[in-house]
């Protein structure tokens, strides 16, 4: 950040500055100046000395409107429409009645600068091209440059800045956001070129470019073996992609599954399920990184569950727990990497990233690992509204996830690979989840809408257990439990005729399906299931008791006396047993005194 005020000073002080003027250490001999209407050739070092003087200097007058050349008309007729119309919109916002009307106000001009701004870019530099050292075209083109490489758009600053030497711009900071930006979308090959050009020539000391200077012999060779990887894997074109839609625009990310197939199912099956859905980015950070996937919004929360790293060379969703000197999977991280972040040292999560910067990316790695890329739409992410979690603004709009589509993957499954202790977890999640369907935290009833969102979520948590292991009993029990309290008495008897068929002797079970049967008016198939209570459990009292009493409901009284009978033959003290069985023939003897 430093570097980027320094550069933003340096670039001002040269649009202000007479174009004839030296740079500091720069040559300065007559034999190096370049013609004045000269564009640098590629390649070829930019010479101190501008190659226009600018229209406020006094040896340049002021050209009028109709003697510029058509392409710095053109610029200079949009770039004022552009400045009025942006003057209407932020007058109209300050009057705005309220922040919802500010807010969309505020979405509108986000929405027509990222479609007006590309076309003065670009005419811009045609402007340029045609006239080198227009003053107006170019303190727009390097205030763009620098906004565009502070705001991580690292494209557009390589574009510009490039496009303005090679026009004839011959300052040194501009070489070096030049070189920079072109390294952070990895084209090594001209960064490497502006740089020198900076630090050899114009005698430009910048401690990054110094870095990559140093550490070029490996630093490159490493960025084109995973280009060789990324070749690959574009001519195989069957890695999956998910596009994730928010409220600034869409972008597509690209899979790694072939490295880390068990993360990627994870993240797959999450978008599937719609968990990212409406989610916010919690965390955004310019030149590092968009962060979300927290249910919370605060960065403290997930999903509920992870899976275990995996580490490379990996041939499947097998994993095993790393060794203390184990290697951690790997892909380089770049600018538009997309990583997985930790739920702890040996675990990823559903919380993601997307990478700003390769320069910042590799600072990253520690906080996860890289799953994938971000293949379009790229400069939607690092447009988002800048947000840190410690620091709300109350009241404040921030950017979100709209929702996740899955646009391709392999064909086969993408359940992830679990251990038990997850599937226990989403249990115990459940359970604390269920037992607030009544009240909050403080005590405090829950709204209808409150209720059925705390269920659903208690929901979620067993329903993904049993996606890991479908025949986990105590979570099927817990369910039906929770369904019979919610009077879904149809769902309750789906999780227990599940949990029958894993378990057929699960007593407590079957007296909840005998509950259920009941609830949905199906009689007699709870009788049947008291029947086979007392065929597993012969001296179970309790479930003579209550098949006497379904006896008693179809109107079957000699069956009905047996089973109180039995009841009480188990345990003669049974009071309910008892107290039935004397209703019972109280009933038949009024039954048979009415004539």
């Amino acid at each position: 950040m430093r570097f980027v005020c320094c550069l933003t000073g340096l670039l001002l002080l040269a649009l202000c500055r007479p174009s004839g003027a030296q740079d500091a250490g720069a040559p300065s001999t007559a034999a190096e100046q370049p013609p004045a209407a000269a564009a640098a050739e590629p390649g070829d070092a930019p010479q101190p000395g501008g190659a226009v003087a600018p229209p406020d200097s006094p040896d340049a007058p002021v050209v009028p409107f109709e003697q510029e050349p058509p392409e710095v008309q053109e610029f200079l007729t949009l770039l004022k429409n552009w400045q009025e119309e942006r003057a209407v919109r932020s007058k109209a916002m300050q009057e705005a009645p309220n922040d919802v009307k500010r807010t969309e106000l505020v979405r509108e001009q986000q929405r027509w600068s990222d479609e007006i701004v590309p076309r003065l870019i670009d005419a811009g530099l045609k402007a340029y091209a045609a006239k080198p050292g227009q003053k107006t075209v170019e303190i727009f083109l390097a205030k763009m440059a620098v906004t565009c490489f502070e705001s991580d758009q690292m494209e557009d600053a390589a574009r510009i800045s490039s496009g303005m030497i090679l026009s004839g711009y011959n300052f040194g900071p501009m070489a070096v956001l030049a070189g920079r930006a072109c390294l952070e979308i990895g084209n090594f090959e001209d960064g490497e070129r502006w740089l020198r050009i900076a630090h050899d020539r114009l005698h430009m000391q910048d401690a990054v470019a110094a870095a990559f200077l140093r550490t070029r012999d490996e630093t490159v060779p490493r960025y084109e073996a995973e280009m060789a990887i990324r070749a690959r894997e574009a001519a195989a074109d069957d890695l999956p992609r998910v596009q994730v839609d928010t409220s600034r625009g869409s972008f597509v990310v690209e899979l790694f599954e072939n490295e880390f197939p068990n993360a990627v199912a994870l993240f797959v099956s999450l978008c599937e399920r719609k968990y990212y859905d409406e989610r916010p980015f919690y965390y955004v950070r310019r030149n590092y990184f968009a962060l979300a996937g927290d249910k919370t919004g605060t960065g403290k929360g997930d999903a509920g569950y992870s899976v275990v790293k995996e580490f490379v060379p990996c041939t499947g969703p097998d994993y095993v727990f790393p060794e203390a000197d184990s290697k951690e999977p790997w892909r380089l991280p770049t600018r538009g990497s997309f990583m997985l972040l930790n739920d702890t040292p040996l675990t990823l999560g559903s919380r993601f990233a997307v990478c700003y910067r390769s320069s910042t990316a590799l600072t990253l790695q520690q906080m996860g690992v890289v799953i994938g890329r971000v293949i379009s739409g790229l400069e939607y992410v690092t447009k988002l509204q800048e947000r840190n979690p410690q620091l709300e603004t109350r009241g404040a709009e921030f950017d979100r996830i709209l929702k996740t589509t899955v646009l391709r993957k392999r064909d086969h499954g993408y359940a992830p690979v679990f251990t038990k202790v997850h599937v226990q977890s989403l249990y115990n999640q459940g359970l604390a989840a269920a037992k607030k369907l009544k009240a909050d935290d403080n005590g405090q009833p829950l709204t209808p809408e409150q209720h059925e969102a705390q269920l659903q979520r208690a929901m979620e948590f067993w329903d993904f257990a049993l996606q890991i292991q479908p025949g986990h009993t105590l979570t099927l029990y817990a369910q039906s439990v929770v369904y019979l309290g919610e009077r879904r008495f149809t769902d309750a008897i789906a999780c227990l005729e599940r949990l029958l068929k894993r378990e057929p002797n699960h007593l407590l079970g079957r007296e909840q399906l005998v509950t259920a049967y009941l609830g949905a008016n199906e009689y007699e198939k709870a009788i049947a299931q008291c029947r086979e209570i007392t065929v597993l459990d012969p001296k179970n009292a309790k479930a003579y008791n209550n098949l006497g009493m379904l006896y008693v409901q179809r109107h079957r009284p000699s069956e009905a006396e047996k089973a109180f009978k039995k009841a009480l033959e188990i345990d003669p003290t049974y009071e309910k047993a008892l107290r039935n069985l004397r209703a019972l023939r109280q009933n038949s003897e009024a039954n048979a005194a009415t004539p």
